[in-house]
């Protein structure tokens, strides 16, 4: 099946995304110091990584024959393949890029030498993140969802099947992060908790999250040109439904109201097929994403002259700081986009 197909909606939904994830790190809204409005930016930014992790398994997947990935010389396992490679090698090279951001943290929280090489390296191995490149978890629980899937599908297990795996995964991790934070749990259900904790620290990663949203994909893009679309009122309610349980009830990406509102959004943004496409915008998507803290960093810390780790807390205009971030990453899209039709460096840098 022809993958050439473009989604001009998707396109531009990617960047707003991207926006939300500067807001998620930035929280404009608490400049306003309504607890309301707070709660309903909330509830809206929760959806904006599990849609990326959506829309890369639908653009891996899509087009594809479970059965060719079975076969590992086959194209459809090499594209898969590659989609992983090209994820690992976008968080190896920005864990290296943002390591400053990481040790200038570790310097504020007044770590010594090792226990500095220790937590970072904890951080980049198992959790996929440290202090101030939150961003890059995505990055590693992309490559660790994509390779569960892999394997799975080249040991022949059925996509239906792999779905509801993963479906018990989502629900498994909101079992854990229940524990962590259960102050009377018994003795051993907070031993197994603590020694989870202490490694993983959270369930925001590649098993308990990731690999339901990429399998969401995936089987979305297993089905795709075969199966007929959700009705746009049916998509829609979905939509609604969702988005209010997340603002009355709760965001938390493992619970089923973040579930309805990602998936109704992503396929909302794929009823539009083969018309002119926002290569820029889903290419800025990415840059935003990945530069975003460096330039949040620098305002807090550079320009406002902040010294104290507690980062949202920090007593700044938490307006401009969004302006701030928004603008620089644009610009810095604005610049490299180009550079990579030239120097293929570059647009492997910023995975464009």
């Amino acid at each position: 099946m022809s993958t050439s197909q473009s989604f001009p909606l998707l396109d531009i939904a990617k960047v707003i995304m991207a926006f939300l994830v500067v807001e998620i790190h930035t929280k404009p809204f608490n400049d306003i110091g309504s607890v309301a409005i707070t709660q309903v930016a909330a509830a809206v930014d929760c959806v904006a990584v599990p849609f990326f992790f959506i829309a890369s398994g639908f653009l891996c997947f899509r087009g594809l024959v479970p059965l060719e990935v079975k076969d590992r010389s086959s194209a459809a396992a090499g594209r898969v393949r590659s989609t992983i490679h090209k994820q690992l090698s976008l968080y190896v090279i920005w864990t290296v890029l943002l390591l400053p951001l990481a040790l200038f943290g570790a310097s504020l929280r007044g770590w010594n030498a090792f226990e500095t090489v220790l937590r970072i390296a904890r951080g980049v191995v198992f959790i996929g993140e440290n202090d101030f490149t939150w961003p890059l978890w995505y990055l590693l629980a992309s490559v660790v969802a994509f390779a569960l899937i892999y394997i799975l599908l080249r040991g022949g297990v059925a996509s239906r099947t792999i779905l509801a795996l993963s479906t018990l995964a989502l629900f498994l991790g909101y079992a854990i992060e229940v524990a962590l934070g259960w102050e009377g749990a018994p003795a051993p259900i907070a031993l197994l908790a603590d020694l989870y904790g202490a490694v993983f620290v959270t369930v925001r990663n590649g098993v308990f999250e990731g690999f339901f949203y990429v399998a969401v994909g995936m089987y979305i893009g297993f089905g795709w040109g075969r199966h007929p679309q959700p009705r746009l009122w049916s998509t829609t309610a979905c939509l609604v439904a969702g988005l209010a349980g997340c603002v009355l009830i709760s965001s938390n990406a493992h619970l089923p109201f973040c579930v309805m509102f990602a998936i109704a959004l992503f396929f909302l943004c794929i009823r539009r097929v083969g018309d002119a496409a926002h290569p820029w915008a889903r290419k800025a998507s990415t840059v935003v994403y990945l530069v975003h803290m460096v330039f949040a960093v620098l305002f807090v810390y550079g320009i406002c002259g902040y010294s104290e780790i507690s980062f949202f807390e920090a007593p700044v205009s938490h307006v401009a700081l969004y302006v701030f971030v928004v603008g620089c990453s644009l610009l810095t899209a604005a610049i490299v986009i180009p550079l990579g039709r030239r120097f293929p460096v570059v647009k492997t840098v910023f995975g464009n």
